[in-house]
Order: C-alpha cells, then sequence, then structure tokens
C-alpha cells in the first residue's frame, strides 16, 4: 500500500484548525453571544504516519526517535536504542533541524524538511506516546512521558 500523499491533506485540515485557533466561533445561547477558539493539544498517530506527517526518519532509522537525539544503534539488522544517557529532542532542536534543512538541503538528526503541523503544534512536545510501540527490542527512555513505562525493560 502506498504512503498517503499529505500535501492533499494538511492544508486544508492545518488551514481550518489555524482559522479555529485565531478566529474561533462563535455561539448564540439563550441569546447571549460566546466565543470559543481552539487550540490542538496533540499529535496522535502510529510510528510510521508520525514519521510521514513530521517529515522525519522513522522510528527503525538513524535518529528515528522523535524524543531523543540517540542515533541509536544497530543491533542483528535492526535499530535499538539502549538504556544509555542521551540528549533531549526540544522544540528548538526541531526547528533548527529544520532551519539547517531549508540553508543546505540535508537532512539533521532526522528530520528531513519542514512539516505543516509545526505551526499548530510544538514538536515533540505535543506529540503522543503509545506503550504499544515499546518493547524489548525498541527500549527508549527518550521523555519524562516515557520513563515511567520503560522501567519494566530494564
Amino acid at each position: 500500500m502506498k504512503k498517503p500523499d499529505w500535501t492533499l491533506l494538511l492544508p486544508k485540515v492545518v488551514g481550518s484548525l489555524l482559522n479555529l485557533k485565531e478566529f474561533g466561533i462563535e455561539l448564540y445561547i439563550q441569546n447571549i453571544s460566546y466565543r470559543f477558539k481552539f487550540k490542538v493539544q496533540m499529535l496522535v498517530a502510529d510510528l510510521p504516519a508520525r514519521a510521514s506527517i513530521l517529515n522525519m526518519k522513522q522510528f527503525n532509522g538513524k535518529y528515528g526517535c522523535t524524543f531523543c537525539l540517540s542515533e541509536g544503534l544497530v543491533d542483528n539488522n535492526r535499530r535499538i536504542y539502549p538504556f544509555e544517557p542521551y540528549i533531549k529532542r526540544t522544540c528548538e532542536d526541531y526547528m533548527q533541524c529544520i532551519e539547517y534543512f531549508d540553508e543546505h538541503n540535508e537532512e539533521k538528526h532526522g528530520v528531513k524538511g519542514i512539516t505543516m503541523i509545526s505551526s499548530l503544534i510544538e514538536i515533540p512536545d505535543n506529540l503522543s506516546v503509545r506503550s504499544v510501540h515499546i518493547s524489548k527490542t525498541i527500549k527508549c527512555q527518550h521523555s519524562a512521558r516515557i520513563n515511567s513505562l520503560c522501567r519494566w525493560n530494564q
């Protein structure tokens, strides 16, 4: 199955969400006007879709973790992220990687260019973490949110 072309869907979705964020909607309840503004709280997607939407390497690639700057290790033809000191990926890191790509047309730390949703959420802070993806072959301790889920794997 072919990967979705996010350039077809995301511009419309992001545009609508930015409009709701800036202008909100106005509702009348008992002849009183209420304006509600919206904020996107989180991107929830499986790992391949998240990598594609974010324009990043997948979890099994070098620098494939969206939460840290570890390049991981190749072990028996698999990329693993062992328990070790790591550098947490921040929103500033992510934006610097995008700027690097713009200047050099070359990926940096797994970031392959800009994504449209960076105007809606802070990456990686507003990304979901799903425990189903944490396994004994992909060991991680890449954010405070993940640490409690990974303790069983130590």
